[in-house]
């Protein structure tokens, strides 16, 4: 039954283009049937052991539900744009409001925050070559520096927070501008905070894919995952087309120089996880980069969604150990524990191959090349 299932999926995701889309939950995959999925289907999230969420049209889906009681449907487009426009926080940031907020927070802060442009977006580069399909897309990267000697590199470790690789997972846009407020609005009177900024150089870039951001935003697709490179050339974004991930995009966290290749990442620029022509091709990589690479990054943590885990490297192939495996998996065990799942328990933390190998990833890079302790927390369910 579950080769059956596995075949028609597969059949399914190359069928549709235009379809709303739901995401179905399959319990208790096999080793085998996941790596099938990673190659083709377009994964929400994975637990091992328990389940794999997969991206597929909502018709397939409730047929695929009704004949198979280990499939279930978790949630469908119409939910999820829903969720973008009503919850119970005041709705999750555009570009426009996030760089507001940001510019706000440095002038109420003078003392102990800078804003600083990190580089320009893939949709800034072609508007500025004279295409105005991309004006609404001349995006930058965004960089608040909080310090107690924010004008000045200090000799001081610096951490890093990242959100948003990924354009279909804003909550990590909303959890990094959290740390950021809170950080801010309790400097100087919480004696933890105030030491920790006063001996440390900390950095938040919470949207590190701002074009893709506004593709989700603006529902021109509640599933894009990528960028918005015009792999095609046409001079316009695609986003139905292919083999129903769409013509354009790179994956922004499969695009880094780190072990850069195709386990967990594709060749193919139709796929949700399509690596890019080369490493480091897009822009939005390069400035974080050159973020790190300027800067005396110690550890950080890049922000994902979901599957409520705390990831470490290194995750490029399987079977592999960190030189610094032990000390790695002891912070991430301590920050796991800190962070309350949803159901009940806390977060788990695990090495990030052990989830699935990936490569071209922020924490092998960050990790394997500059030795920061590198993490991702998957966030939500």
């Amino acid at each position: 039954m579950k080769n059956n299932i596995i075949i028609i999926l597969l059949l399914l995701l190359f069928s549709t283009l235009l379809a709303e889309k739901a995401i179905i939950r399959i319990q208790n995959p096999s080793e085998k049937s996941v790596r099938d999925y990673y190659k083709t289907a377009d994964v929400a999230a994975y637990i091992p052991g328990k389940y794999i969420d997969l991206v597929v049209p909502v018709a397939e889906a409730q047929e695929l539900a009704e004949a198979n009681p280990e499939i279930t449907i978790t949630q469908t487009e119409t939910q999820l744009k829903k969720n973008l426009q009503t919850r119970d926080l005041a709705g999750y940031r555009n570009y426009e409001d996030l760089l507001a907020e940001l510019q706000n927070l440095e002038a109420t802060y003078p003392n102990i925050c800078k804003l600083y442009n990190l580089g320009g977006s893939r949709g800034k580069e072609y508007a500025l070559l004279g295409n105005s399909y991309y004006d609404d897309f001349n995006h930058e990267i965004w960089g608040l520096k909080i310090s107690d000697n924010v004008d000045l590199e200090e000799d001081e470790p610096n951490i890093y927070f990242m959100g948003e690789h990924h354009a279909r997972e804003p909550i990590s846009l909303e959890v990094v501008m959290y740390a950021a407020n809170h950080i801010l609005e309790n400097y100087g009177t919480d004696t933890e905070i105030t030491e920790n900024i006063n001996n440390t150089e900390v950095w938040f870039v919470p949207l590190v894919n701002p074009n893709g951001h506004k593709i989700v935003m603006d529902e021109t697709n509640v599933w894009w995952r990528k960028n918005i490179r015009d792999n095609n050339e046409n001079g316009s974004f695609d986003t139905q087309n292919g083999s129903g991930f769409g013509l354009d995009g790179v994956d922004p966290n499969r695009n880094y120089g780190f072990a850069w290749g195709f386990i967990g990442a594709s060749g193919n620029p139709t796929y949700p996880t399509y690596h890019g022509p080369n490493k480091f091709s897009e822009p939005e990589i390069i400035a974080m980069k050159n973020l790190l690479e300027n800067h005396h990054f110690i550890a950080g943590n890049s922000y994902h969604s979901y599957s409520e885990l705390v990831l470490f490297p290194f995750g490029y192939d399987n079977n592999l150990s960190a030189p610094d495996h032990d000390a790695l998996e002891e912070l991430a065990v301590a920050m796991a524990s800190t962070i309350p799942k949803k159901n009940g328990g806390t977060y788990d933390p695990s090495e990030s191959w052990k989830l699935y190998p990936a490569m071209g990833t922020t924490d092998d890079y960050a990790y394997g090349q500059h030795g920061i302790f590198a993490y991702t927390i998957e966030l939500g369910t």
